[in-house]
């Protein structure tokens, strides 16, 4: 008979916590411009921050030594360099779609100089200036490889480039060929490092925000919950909270060794070449990988080994409902679907009229008209606001099935 809340960013951003995209590449681009560091200079340049300010002491003392460490890794981090110039970023779904568009135009670009320079012949160790024409005059691709360091532009006049030594493959005296594995290494290399970076950001401006809160919060309210999943890093509803239930990180955990930070594309994209080459960055391998908390609902199935006549009750808050994520949203949808308890049930919390048609046209998008509207009538799913009575309802329902004789 479990409840289950299943949590995303929306929901640390209700308690004004600088979590957003624009929140982390805003501040940290402050870091790097300035020498001095005090609450006002560096949460002002969160959105929020009127809401930030009231709902915060300002009595942190941030530490100058770990800014400063953090201010040599974002000097160094070609990932944080390109991103911090992208202006149509709004969202960290947006940065992750992003990183796979960079990722293909990298891989298919290296592909196309591959083809166009080493498929007849290896090339002498005076490395050739090249035009633009090698690669179709596609100056985008040109101006991504060369600050990625893959190749070095001569002239953005002319678009003149040679390759870089470095990721070149030599034999006797030739280069024969890219090293397209070295180069897959240095990026991945430069994202582990940026997520040092995200685990600096949340650990130096977001954890001390916990113990400074003014918030009016009603502690007990998720007292009856059973389960709690987030695909969040941080432990908000674990410090503002009083329940003795476990978060499970999906994604990793700010400051652990045995949970590691999960960041990345979603999987493989689709009619690309060389898919192999895109394991490394996406989060399933990082988690497999890194041995980050990879399962979700098998603990509770193995727990609740009663019968199919099992209720469960999910609560999303917080979450886009992204087809990012779609793999467990599928996942809780199906548990709806078979196991037959009477009151199974999935409660949707938004917080505007905006943000409910937002997360219906994304449930459509990965469940279909068809799913959706039945669960709908049957009201298996529901949708509730955040501050209504009928989500305070849902979350102290009892959801136990009665067996009279």
């Amino acid at each position: 008979m479990p409840k289950i809340l299943i949590t995303g960013n929306g929901f640390d951003l209700g308690f004004n916590l600088p979590t957003s995209y624009d929140d982390f590449i805003s501040i940290l681009s402050y870091l790097e411009a300035h020498q001095t560091f005090n609450f006002h200079e560096i949460y002002s340049n969160c959105r929020n921050f009127e809401d930030l300010e009231n709902s915060y002491s300002d009595s942190i003392e941030f530490s100058i030594e770990e800014i400063t460490i953090l201010k040599e890794k974002l000097a160094d981090n070609l990932w944080f360099q390109f991103f911090k110039n992208e202006k149509k970023i709004d969202s960290w779904i947006d940065f992750e779609n992003r990183i796979e568009y960079l990722l293909k135009l990298l891989i298919s670009s290296i592909s196309k100089l591959k083809e166009s320079i080493f498929s007849q012949s290896p090339i002498d160790k005076s490395l050739k200036i090249y035009d633009s024409k090698t690669l179709n005059n596609n100056v985008v691709a040109l101006n991504v490889l060369d600050f990625f360091g893959i190749i070095s532009l001569r002239s953005r006049d002319n678009y003149g480039w040679h390759l870089k030594k470095e990721f070149l493959v030599e034999r006797y005296d030739f280069y024969i060929d890219i090293n397209t594995d070295k180069i897959i290494e240095f990026l991945v290399s430069q994202l582990d490092d940026f997520k040092l970076i995200f685990n600096s950001y949340f650990s130096l401006f977001v954890l001390p925000l916990y113990g400074k809160s003014k918030l009016n919060i009603e502690s007990n309210f998720f007292n009856l919950i059973h389960y709690h999943f987030t695909f969040n890093y941080t432990p908000t509803f674990e410090k503002f909270y009083s329940t003795n239930v476990k978060t499970n990180y999906l994604h990793g955990k700010i400051n652990s060794n045995v949970n590691n930070i999960v960041l990345g594309i979603d999987d493989l994209p689709e009619k690309v070449e060389n898919r192999d080459l895109f394991f490394p960055f996406t989060k399933y391998f990082q988690k497999l990988n890194c041995d980050t908390d990879f399962h979700f609902l098998n603990e509770i199935k193995d727990i609740e080994t009663s019968t199919t006549l099992t209720n469960y009750v999910f609560f999303f808050w917080g979450h886009s409902l992204d087809q990012s994520d779609k793999e467990y949203i599928n996942e809780v949808f199906d548990i709806v679907r078979d196991y037959k308890g009477r009151k199974n049930k999935i409660v949707i919390v938004y917080h505007s009229k905006s943000s409910k048609a937002r997360l219906l046209q994304n449930l459509l998008k990965i469940r279909g008209k068809v799913d959706i509207l039945k669960k709908m009538r049957q009201k298996k799913l529901i949708f509730c606001h955040l501050d209504s009575q009928e989500l305070k309802t849902e979350i102290n329902r009892d959801i136990v099935e009665r067996i009279t004789i």
